[in-house]
């Protein structure tokens, strides 16, 4: 499956309204800058029992929450913080997520996720405070914690493959070793940087 995250170029475009407010622009992206785990949400909202499969660099697929499916149709990107159903086709950021899952506007979504941010649920109305109550229940979840484990342990596998495969085929094969190792990733490859470095002959007279 490919990943739809690449589509998804500014996902406040899809979260905010065109011309919300600013200060709401500002949530979202100081919520999004931070530390928040979209699949420590993803199983605070679903419960522990929801069927989860790490893969390689924080990429984690499991059952939807939106929907029944016999496979594991959701594909949850730790690194972007997005996450995308191929089975009905919801997806988004934590603001699109915890709005679905609790029929709340993305507003009053950003309120919620912008007071755990900064640890202060005093200015939350009683719905807004019940949802938030009910996310920090199980977002510390060691099961969660595992998963990551498990993801950051491929990982490792997987980039000793690659170097020894590189050591093996030698420097020529080193782009196509890359383009391998970021296509098990799940991420963009990037061609390396090229620096050119330009020697002048001392002895040589200048034009």
């Amino acid at each position: 499956m490919g990943l739809y995250y690449d589509s998804l170029m500014d996902d406040r475009d899809y979260a905010l309204p065109y011309n919300c407010d600013q200060q709401y622009i500002d949530k979202y992206d100081k919520i999004m800058e931070s530390n928040l785990s979209i699949l420590k949400l993803w199983v605070s909202i679903a419960g522990e029992s929801i069927d989860i499969k790490p893969r390689a660099n924080n990429i984690f697929y499991s059952d939807c929450i939106f929907h029944a499916a016999d496979d594991l149709p959701v594909c949850i990107n730790e690194n972007k913080k997005l996450f995308f159903c191929y089975g009905c086709h919801k997806g988004g950021s934590l603001v699109l997520l915890v709005s679905k899952c609790f029929n709340i506007s993305a507003f009053s979504a950003i309120d919620i996720l912008f007071s755990i941010v900064k640890k202060d649920l005093g200015d939350l109305s009683k719905r807004q405070l019940k949802i938030a109550k009910r996310i920090l229940k199980k977002y510390n979840s060691p099961i969660v914690e595992n998963y990551f484990k498990i993801s950051n342990e491929k990982t490792n596998y997987i980039n000793k493959r690659i170097e020894s495969y590189i050591l093996k085929k030698g420097d020529l094969q080193d782009e196509l070793a890359r383009k391998k190792m970021c296509k098990r990733l799940c991420i963009k490859y990037q061609p390396p940087k090229i620096n050119i470095n330009i020697y002048i002959d001392d002895d040589l007279p200048l034009a």
